[in-house]
């Protein structure tokens, strides 16, 4: 699939003319709208990737810090060895008293080897180091890059670039409500079915099959029971 790097002003040109009406709409608004598609491609597919890497550093917890240009960590290994990923409820309980544990320690192995995520950009590890011999190579899902100027560019696959401008479309009808924006609500559900198609594990997750099960039913009107 081919990728190109497009610009902002490209895109606004594509979206203004898949709107009805474009000049309801500022330049503004448009890049918002933009941005905001790409959000949540990026969040469903997480198709900005990085690497980075981090010297542990031999402290009292079991604890570091990624920068937050990378929002969401999926893989990690130090000095070249995977690491196993785990939650802090299964080391809590798989291993007791892991915080305060550390290599040299009777019984405890010589490199890290878990880690579990805190929250997007503080990790956990075990066990603890004792020098900053240890370094550590995260790879995960970047910060989505912003469009600012009209010369700012991103790299899209070609083929998706349809789904995303659709998307941006219904987000701007927000602006005008009604049947107009009923009418675009299957953007969304077009750039789930994109999403799933880039990301398996996106497709097996319980949101994706939530959001499509929720976009096929039919609305239910309220009844009132009478007093």
């Amino acid at each position: 699939m081919a990728y190109s790097a497009v610009t902002l002003t490209t895109l606004q040109t594509r979206l203004d003319e898949r709107l009805e009406i474009s000049a309801f709409y500022a330049d503004a608004e448009l890049t918002l709208a933009l941005n905001e598609a790409l959000r949540l491609w990026n969040l469903y597919t997480g198709a900005w990737r990085r690497r980075v890497t981090h010297v542990l550093q031999p402290t009292s917890d079991n604890y570091f810090a990624l920068p937050q240009t990378l929002v969401f960590p999926m893989r990690m290994e130090v000095n070249g060895t995977p690491m196993a990923k785990s939650a802090l409820h299964d080391l809590d309980h798989g291993q007791p008293g892991w915080e305060g544990q550390e290599i040299g320690q009777s019984g405890i192995p010589s490199t890290p080897q878990v880690w579990a995520p805190v929250s997007p950009t503080l990790m956990a590890y075990w066990p603890r180091v004792v020098s900053t011999t240890f370094t550590v190579t995260v790879d995960g899902v970047s910060a989505t890059p912003i469009l600012v100027n009209g010369s700012d560019t991103i790299d899209l696959n070609e083929s998706r670039h349809g789904v995303l401008l659709d998307y941006a479309k219904h987000y701007l009808t927000l602006k005008r409500g009604g049947a107009e924006m009923q009418q675009s609500a299957s953007a969304l559900q077009a750039m789930l079915v994109a999403a799933a198609d880039e990301n398996a594990l996106f497709k097996e997750s319980s949101f994706f099959r939530w959001a499509m099960a929720r976009d096929e039913k039919p609305e239910i009107p309220l009844k009132v029971v009478p007093q």
